[in-house]
């Protein structure tokens, strides 16, 4: 998908996923409109170089633009398509509502769900576009919801992929034509096969595509996932994807910067509760924290968490934390929800810089 980042709002419908940077439109303008105004303007579209297949043909369409409509397209070559959603995340933060950095961004899966949320995309403007007539949405549902989430006409297909799997004939004159075949295969040839690791976009989609043919309803990969929720003094979050990076984000703020004082005592620990109290320096002040935490669990039939609640004295936390201000203001909701802001834009950031496009 291309998502337009709300900047230039002339440009809706030039090209697909743009960046938002003001209240989202209601109503794209007429197509000839679009066209004038953006003669002669620039745009910088954010994607991943790493196909040079796919870099050409970028560079094709900057030329065509060129000749045609006069406007300057720039390839913002991108190792990594969080480097755009974290620079958009943060010229937001910083309240920059126009003239931002980023115009046009590929983009899919988290990348496009963080931007969705915190309504950073222009939009809706894809049916807008002469040719999404063309687009076969309902013989190609990808084109519509990607990775489960709506696409509400905020970003537009430009290109579809699929995997081929090459074989050594010399080495296997039969191979395996489907997942449980190849499962079956693996099984027999201990250590041949392997696939890359799920945080890689072709791990995972592999993934993807052995659960399509292995489940028996297909329809429940559409479905939303049962959703988590994590709550205490400081985070309240939902899903497997924020609670999951606030731990990641955590573990390596210890490894980093207070692997030498990190320590865990667990106590008391029930079908549904435990007691635990973390030792850490808190690395924003450099100050060692000891935490008392009375933990609440529930789970699914599988055995899951679904909820896990976290109980501390905030005002006692904020004066090992934060110490002077956390002593006269710790008790107050003005620091709580200072701090609850800060964390929450610090979780936002880190899942922007270590999603895959």
């Amino acid at each position: 998908m291309i998502a337009r980042v709300k900047r230039r709002s002339a440009l809706a419908g030039v090209a697909a996923a743009l960046v938002a940077r003001g209240a989202r439109a209601a109503t794209p303008k007429p197509w000839p409109a679009i066209l004038a105004t953006a003669n002669g303007q620039s745009l910088y579209w954010n994607a991943w170089a790493g196909d040079e297949r796919t870099n050409a043909f970028i560079a094709w369409c900057a030329e065509r633009l060129r000749a045609q409509h006069r406007i300057a397209l720039t390839h913002v070559r991108l190792r990594d398509t969080a480097e755009a959603v974290a620079r958009v995340i943060a010229e937001k933060a910083a309240g920059r509502d126009s003239g931002g950095s980023v115009d046009l961004i590929w983009i899919n899966g988290p990348n496009f769900l963080a931007m969705k949320e915190q309504k950073l995309l222009f939009g809706p403007y894809a049916p807008a576009l002469p040719h999404y007539r063309y687009v076969d949405t309902a013989g190609k549902p990808a084109t519509i919801v990607d990775f489960t989430v709506p696409v509400d006409g905020l970003a537009a297909p430009w290109r579809l992929s699929q995997f081929v799997f090459i074989h050594d004939t010399a080495r296997e004159k039969d191979p395996p034509r489907s997942m449980p075949a190849l499962f079956d295969w693996a099984k027999r040839h201990p250590g041949r096969f392997t696939h890359p690791n799920a945080r890689n976009f072709l791990g995972f989609t592999f993934l993807k595509q052995a659960l399509h043919e292995f489940v028996d309803d297909r329809a429940i990969l559409q479905a939303p996932a049962e959703s988590a929720r994590f709550d205490d003094e400081v985070f309240s979050l939902q899903g497997h994807d924020q609670i999951a990076g606030m731990w990641r984000m955590l573990c390596e703020g210890v490894r980093d910067k207070g692997r030498d004082v990190w320590r865990l005592d667990v106590r008391e620990i029930t079908e549904h509760s435990a007691h635990w109290e973390p030792h850490y320096r808190f690395s924003p002040t450099g100050r060692i924290v000891h935490n008392v935490i009375d933990a609440q669990f529930e789970f699914d039939r599988f055995a899951l968490i679904t909820r896990h609640v976290d109980r501390f004295d905030f005002w006692r936390w904020s004066r090992l934390a934060l110490g002077a201000p956390g002593w006269l203001l710790g008790w107050t909701p003005l620091l709580r929800n200072k701090v609850r802001a800060q964390a929450a834009a610090n979780l936002a950031a880190y899942l922007a810089r270590n999603a895959k496009p």
